[in-house]
């Protein structure tokens, strides 16, 4: 019998547990409720450089109010020298082709004031004489235009107008400017820092959930602690590390890559973590916590290697926990051996195409697993702390991304024996000391997801991301396969290959069991548990907004640990006879023909230099795939036989042997290989492989900028004609830069039909000169032609035709320089798919709810340009970018690669090129403090602009996704 005095400490730790948990749970729910400090922007005009034009374009489009007043005697003096119509005032440029449609303008022309209020009709009144004001007040409630006070146009709703700048033909050396005056606030609610009683609020609760899992520790006791298998780090450890390592320098990008660093670039200019992309510059709802940490990392470098080292770190923990704590628990059996080999390859085949970027998913496994493991050690020792560590493991995962709910599923799958421990614990400690610690761990979370921003910021964040989308159902998560399956990078054999085989290997696993009840060297709850986990990740991925096949890369916990038991199932007793080793071979083999049907190739400049990338694999003609199908048709020939046999013979199999182990190592040397010859292919020209060990060692340069070459001026480098005519085609002599294959040779094409066209390579040598032909494919309004293969070293072209409407001009050598050089340090726009190999170039970002206008423009190749993303429907910066100035392409060559399409450089014509920058009408830019239910008023709206060319380079409108 326990003595009073440790009854009455005992005593003590319940109160403190219960005390401190139930008031860390209050603490942090009140979080998302205190006062922050809100970002306050307006902007002024005329400016301190009187009435010249602004460029101010609006993150949200349009201002929550804007405030006009323009003296009459300012609007006769204007019409009085102007020959037509005369701005006063206008929100976008005049001359854009896109600016009437969101626009409000105001001019005068011959006496009359005419309005264009957004989306309403003109309205013409009658210019007055005497002293007057002409007023707009536009709020989400009216737009009101006024002449001394008389309503002249009134626009009932939102019509607030979309503000890319101020723009008016008043001059102030010509006209009257008396009590002019233009002034908008900016909707720049996202823009909060924390108050100081919200930092002493958030440090208390961090505080009291630390303390009340510490006195939940004290009082846990002892527990049942069953023998553990303590296991030092082995060879699969090694490897794994080593791969991952290997992988980090050579390995491909993923895809939201050059998303996410837009984003962290941007969040010393926006105050705040933007979705710059879309939705207004809306932070990422209640998600993307850890780009913060991304931001930070920044600022040291934004180097690959540097902000691709948290998912190499994240990815050797995920696998320790799996190695050491998780794949013991399926039974003694699986702790080496195939079964051991079989989960490492299949995490790698996982990890090193889906996992190793900035995406949420390394987040989301790394604390997954972890909360994995602290379940399965609360269902082994009976004891709460670990249940408590599982809830406090789970927060960061949630808080990461939608797919974050895996972290729920070992909490649903052990819910039976998790309850149990729960209400014994409670029958002897009591509800109030085991409840509220747990309950603190689980929500705490809440003070770093609301660190910055208040309750009501993140609802509108979260409302714009459901209504402006993508916001799919669960029922359309067949999008998710058919873009896994597709023939696009998506539907890559790295992509296709390891969630097959976890589909594979739940339904031989749950087959077994259910069949058998009990598997011989594996632990049937676990194993029953791991089932429940596989089948519920594919349920969370079936909840998840978005439908991208990358979003698989969360089966990177459940898929290794079903390979590890599928592989134990693969030998006797539990195979027990020929035909059902063959019948699992059918299925894998099966499963790889599938795989091995898509492409091999990688996220954008990561793909540069695969082999098969145009197709599927092939040795030969024969192709990879029909060779897997002839081996699946002879093992489905031995499930024949042995079936129709009656009495099967008993199987022969060793674990070694077990397909998931062969084909899963297969992919990932075959993976390793092809990075490698990558590089190799790619030697004159970028890899990110050899890109990444240029950093590592200390010489690497600015990335991709560094290879593409800019031709500035298409009317430089001409070639010069030498002797020796023939029908008319001179030869031209070649330069250094185009006879050693560097830069290709620029065939000018007229538009009509010139014919075959064929191109005759001179060589000089000392045994007399030889010539080298070849065919050529025409093309308008040029042909690049490379100087490769057995045309390196001619110093002399000629171009040959035959009878056409059309003609060619003069040939040309272009004169380069590379786009580091041309861009410089000038503010320019990347979109995101192209985001990632451009480290040094300033990216543009909102700045106190304002955008930069940029020089340039980059996307990237054909697949990804004018992705359509971020366009003006949802509420993307095309919504602006596109109405503030039209572009135009210049010449790009990639080094080394002169008809690789690498993507596109445009140079940024605004339509008011004399325009001020944003700067220079701010005014203000001051903090208020407003508590965490405040708003400034409604979303922002969207506006549509109509598909068609603002320059004759491309599209400025293109179809929306999502």
């Amino acid at each position: 019998m326990p003595a009073a005095g440790q009854v009455t400490r005992r005593g003590a730790r319940y109160r403190v547990a219960g005390s401190t948990g139930l008031l860390a749970v209050l603490v942090t729910l009140t979080v998302p409720f205190l006062p922050v400090s809100q970002a306050t922007t307006t902007v002024t005009w005329p400016t301190a450089h009187g009435t010249r034009a602004v460029n101010a374009p609006l993150t949200s489009y349009s201002p929550t109010r804007l405030d006009a007043t323009i003296g009459c005697a300012t609007a006769r003096a204007l019409d009085s020298r102007m020959s037509g119509p005369g701005t006063l005032l206008s929100t976008t440029p005049p001359a854009s082709p896109f600016g009437a449609i969101a626009g409000l303008a105001l001019s005068v022309d011959s006496g009359l004031l005419i309005v264009r209020p957004r989306g309403e009709p003109q309205t013409f009144v009658p210019l007055p004489g005497g002293d007057c004001d002409i007023t707009v007040t536009a709020t989400a409630a009216a737009t009101l235009t006024s002449i001394g006070g008389s309503p002249v146009a009134v626009a009932s709703g939102d019509h607030r107008p979309q503000l890319t700048g101020i723009y008016s033909d008043i001059d102030g050396a010509q006209d009257v400017v008396r009590g002019l005056s233009v002034r908008a606030e900016v909707d720049n609610r996202f823009d909060t820092s924390p108050s100081p009683m919200k930092l002493i609020a958030i440090a208390l609760a961090i505080t009291l959930t630390g303390g009340a899992v510490l006195a939940l520790r004290g009082i846990d006791g002892r527990g049942h602690r069953p023998s553990r298998h303590r296991r030092r780090p082995g060879k699969s450890d090694l490897v794994v590390t080593a791969a991952l390592t290997a992988w980090w320098v050579i390995g491909t990008h993923t895809p939201d890559d050059g998303y996410i660093l837009t984003m962290v670039r941007d969040r010393v200019n926006a105050g705040y973590l933007p979705n710059f992309y879309r939705w207004f510059g809306a932070p990422d709802s209640f998600f993307g916590w850890f780009y913060e940490g991304y931001a930070l990392l920044t600022r040291l470098s934004e180097a690959g290697p540097v902000l691709r080292l948290p998912s190499l770190i994240m990815g050797v923990g995920t696998w320790l926990v799996i190695d050491h704590l998780l794949l013991p628990r399926l039974g003694a059996r699986t702790r080496g051996g195939a079964s051991r080999w079989a989960c490492a390859a299949m995490f790698l085949a996982f990890w090193l195409p889906y996992n190793d970027g900035l995406r949420a998913e390394p987040v989301i496994l790394f604390f997954t697993a972890l909360v994995y493991g602290a379940v399965e050690r609360a269902i082994a020792t009976r004891r709460p702390l670990p249940v408590a560590l599982a809830a406090l493991c789970a927060g960061p995962a949630l808080a990461a991304s939608p797919t974050g709910l895996l972290a729920t599923l070992p909490f649903l799958v052990g819910a039976r024996p998790l309850l149990r421990l729960v209400r014994e614990r409670v029958r002897v400690h009591g509800f109030v000391a085991v409840a509220p610690p747990i309950a603190a761990a689980a929500t705490v979370i809440g003070t770093v997801v609301f660190w910055d921003q208040s309750w009501r910021s993140l609802a509108d964040a979260t409302r714009l991301h459901f209504d402006l989308g993508p916001a799919f159902g669960w029922y359309e998560d067949h999008l998710r396969y058919a873009d896994l399956l597709s023939d696009s990078v998506a539907g890559s054999i790295a992509y296709r290959l390891p969630v097959l085989l976890t589909i594979v290997s739940l339904v031989v696993c749950a087959v077994l069991l259910i069949r058998r009840r009990r598997l011989a060297g594996l632990a049937t709850a676990p194993l029953r548990r791991l089932l429940g986990l596989t089948v519920g990740t594919f349920a969370v991925l079936a909840l998840a907004p978005t439908k991208i096949s990358h979003q698989f890369g969360i089966l990177a916990l459940a898929g290794p640990l079903l390979a590890a038991a599928m592989t134990r199932t693969w030998v006797p007793p539990v195979t027990r006879t020929r035909r059902d080793a063959a019948l699992v071979a059918t299925a894998v083999l099966l499963a790889a023909a599938l795989a091995l049907s898509g492409p091999n190739t990688a996220w954008y400049v990561s793909g540069w230099g695969f082999p098969f990338t145009d197709g599927a694999p092939a040795v030969g003609p024969i192709p990879l795939r029909t060779v897997a199908v002839i081996l699946a048709c002879a093992a489905a020939a031995v499930v024949v036989v042995e079936h129709l046999r009656g009495s099967p013979s008993a199987a022969r199999t060793r674990s070694r042997t077990a397909p998931a182990v062969l084909v899963t190592t297969t992919m990932v040397l075959a993976h390793f290989t092809s990075a490698g010859v990558a590089i190799g292919r790619q030697h004159d020209s970028y890899s990110p492989g050899a890109d990444n060990f240029e950093r590592l060692v200390g010489r690497g340069g600015c990335g991709l900028a560094d290879d593409v070459l800019v031709e500035t001026d298409p009317s430089t480098g001409s070639l010069t004609p030498v002797d020796g005519e023939l029908a008319g085609t001179p030869w031209y002599a070649l330069p250094a830069t185009a006879s050693s294959g560097e830069l290709p040779v620029v065939l000018p094409i007229a538009a009509g039909n010139i014919g075959d066209l064929s191109v005759e390579f001179g060589h000089r040598s000392p045994n007399g000169p030889s010539v080298t032909r070849r065919s050529v494919a025409a093309g308008i309004p040029e042909v690049r032609v490379p100087v490769d293969g057995d045309a390196v070293g001619a110093d002399r072209i000629r171009f040959l035709t035959t009878s056409g409407s059309g003609a060619n001009g003069v040939p040309r050598v272009p004169r380069v320089r590379t786009l580091t050089e041309v861009v410089a340090d000038a503010p320019t726009y990347i979109d995101w798919p192209a985001a990632f190999p451009f480290p040094c170039l300033d990216v543009i970002g909102p700045r106190r709810g304002i955008g930069r206008l940029p020089r340039f423009r980059i996307d990237g190749d054909a697949t990804f340009r004018y992705s359509g993303w971020s366009c003006a429907e949802k509420g993307g910066p095309a919504g602006w970018l596109d109405v503030v100035g039209g572009r135009r392409t210049l010449t790009t060559y990639l080094r080394g690669r002169p008809t690789t399409d690498w993507g596109q450089l445009q140079v940024i014509e605004p339509y008011a090129p004399e325009a001020l920058p944003a700067d220079a009408a701010v005014s203000t830019a001051t903090s208020r403090t407003v508590p965490g239910t405040w708003s400034p008023g409604p979303l922002p709206r969207t506006v549509t602009l109509p598909p068609g060319p603002s320059t004759s380079d491309g599209p400025d409108g293109f179809l929306c996704f999502g």
